[in-house]
């Protein structure tokens, strides 16, 4: 009787274990896609802005002219929730997710975004430094 209760507590103790691990595993993955995501629109925007000769930016469209001619746009696509970036207005990349509302804004020679996501998180905020030849209104 004593061995058969032992079993029960320890089955018991260890299904809780496994649940609880599971939940925060889930929670993490969850974290990192989302860091993930972030860092793709990042790294996107970093390297065009890099090479930006002009940027205009008219709420949820941003649109920088590459210093080889070509044209990166940055939009949101309301059917979809997607942050969407073409180049030379062909293809879609999607470089973020989940997305309910986005706005650019070109203010003395910064760049600010601000995304709000669809789920629990903050809205993402960033201002990006530009450089004086790639400023347009």
């Amino acid at each position: 009787m004593i061995a058969l209760a032992l079993t029960g507590l320890v089955m018991t103790l260890g299904i809780s274990l496994w649940v609880f691990s599971w939940q925060t595993f889930d929670e993490e993955t969850s974290v990192m896609q989302n860091l993930d995501d972030e860092w793709v629109l990042y790294h996107a925007l970093m390297q065009d802005l890099t090479l930006a000769t002009q940027t205009y930016a008219n709420g949820s469209l941003l649109t920088v002219v590459l210093s080889d001619g070509e044209v990166a746009r940055y939009g949101l696509s309301p059917t979809s929730h997607l942050i969407l970036r073409t180049l030379n207005g062909k293809g879609e990349v999607t470089v973020s997710a989940d997305v309910n509302d986005l706005n650019w804004q070109v203010v003395n020679h910064l760049l600010h975004v601000t995304i709000d996501y669809n789920d629990k998180r903050e809205p993402y905020e960033a201002s990006f430094a530009l450089t004086p030849n790639a400023i347009g209104y």
